[in-house]
């Protein structure tokens, strides 16, 4: 009896496709990819909070996309986001947050079924992090604008970084399939916040540090084809 059911749970498994695999992979894909990503603003938001512009989040919103190719258990491509987060606002005025990052990867798949690739990834690439500041002024006549320009200030920052994480791929169907990707990133000597190449004294460092999690769809050459 217990050699039937172990039977029935291994032709089970081929049927739906999870079966470990020693197939050679090749081929190539293109994805959408959406999620969050933590960064780093705390010291930067309480000061923020303090003078009246409200708390920026810790997190922000990623929207972007990749392409690779992949070559036995390898994957070689390059992956980028846009980095957005919530404003904040208060009594002085409003803060908004954003930026973007793109990275060279590489990638191994230490497990291949016939449906599902898990792959460990590392990528170098660049980004950048910027943060505006608005207040309301009301009505200022031209003269005086003239005196004393009023603007919205932008402070900014950015440079080289590195991620590395651990990803899931699933083929849904023939060409198309979804996955999961979390890891974290970690900026490579960014310089503190600075407005238009002035240089910013006592402000608080901010930058893309911090975990990231990224949901994608997309397609490319189905998992079965490649031998």
């Amino acid at each position: 009896m217990r050699k039937i059911a172990v039977c029935l749970a291994v032709a089970l498994c081929n049927s739906i496709g999870w079966a470990q695999s020693d197939t050679v992979y090749h081929g190539g894909m293109g994805y959408f990819a959406f999620g969050t990503q933590a960064i780093r603003v705390k010291e930067l938001s309480d000061r923020l909070h303090q003078a009246g512009y409200g708390r920026l989040s810790e997190t922000a919103l990623l929207i972007g996309g990749g392409g690779a190719g992949v070559i036995g258990r390898f994957l070689i491509g390059g992956e980028g986001c846009a980095v957005i987060g919530r404003k904040a606002s208060d009594t002085a005025g409003e803060a908004s947050l954003g930026g973007g990052w793109g990275t060279f990867l590489v990638g191994y798949t230490p497990v291949v079924w016939n449906k599902i690739r898990v792959v460990v990834f590392g990528g170098i690439g660049a980004g950048g992090l910027s943060v505006e500041l608005r207040r309301e002024r009301g009505e200022i006549s031209f003269d005086s604008l003239l005196r004393q320009p009023v603007d919205s200030p932008q402070l900014s920052t950015g440079g080289l970084l590195v991620q590395g994480g651990l990803g899931v791929e699933i083929e849904l169907i023939p060409g198309l399939l979804v996955g999961l990707r979390g890891g974290y990133m970690l900026p490579l000597g960014w310089d503190a916040l600075s407005m238009r190449g002035a240089r910013i004294i006592g402000v608080p460092a901010a930058d893309l540090q911090g975990w990231s999690v990224r949901l994608f769809i997309g397609g490319g050459s189905p998992f079965s084809t490649a031998q």
